[in-house]
């Protein structure tokens, strides 16, 4: 009998923990468009040039404004195209701007660049995107980019008809 109690708590603790993340994962899907919009022509631009502490900067603060102004502590990335011998670069903001040099250059985002991915289905997601199709993510998968195990969402920067990056939640439970 305590078995049985003991195994209906857990049922009823297991359906509101997915209850919970289907309204946190709608509502980082509901405000991904407005999101989206936020990228002015400085930061689109920032995301296709070279690096530069001025665009930088600007790019950083409106990845930490998107974060803190976005329910569920989301984490904010954007994925963007990189020069061979690289792939793509995985664009997130530093807490603060850091010290690079002697010379006092700062740093304000972190970049990680990839030569590829470790997976096909994110290889499949992250070039779909870039085409502009429907990027689809397989349910409980992690990737370098991509997680679904995690509430999340994602959207697609364009600069008139071109892709630029990918914007992506992921937010905590």
């Amino acid at each position: 009998m305590m078995f049985g109690i003991m195994f209906a708590l857990h049922n009823v603790d297991q359906y509101r923990a997915e209850r919970r993340t289907d309204k946190i994962q709608t509502e980082l899907q509901n405000r991904m468009p407005a999101t989206v919009a936020l990228f002015s022509p400085i930061t689109k631009q920032s995301l296709s040039s070279e690096p530069s502490p001025n665009t930088d900067e600007e790019t950083a603060r409106l990845l930490r404004a998107i974060e803190v102004s976005t329910p569920h502590d989301p984490q904010v990335s954007v994925i963007v195209t990189a020069e061979s011998p690289y792939t793509h670069c995985i664009i997130t903001a530093l807490p603060k701007r850091e010290s690079l040099t002697p010379e006092d250059d700062w740093e304000y985002l972190r970049r990680q660049y990839l030569t590829g991915f470790p997976s096909n289905w994110e290889k499949d997601a992250v070039q779909a995107g870039f085409e502009g199709k429907e990027i689809s993510v397989p349910d409980e998968k992690a990737g370098v980019f991509f997680n679904s195990r995690v509430p999340s969402s994602w959207g697609i920067i364009k600069k008139d008809d071109r892709v630029l990056g990918i914007i992506m939640f992921k937010g905590s439970i």
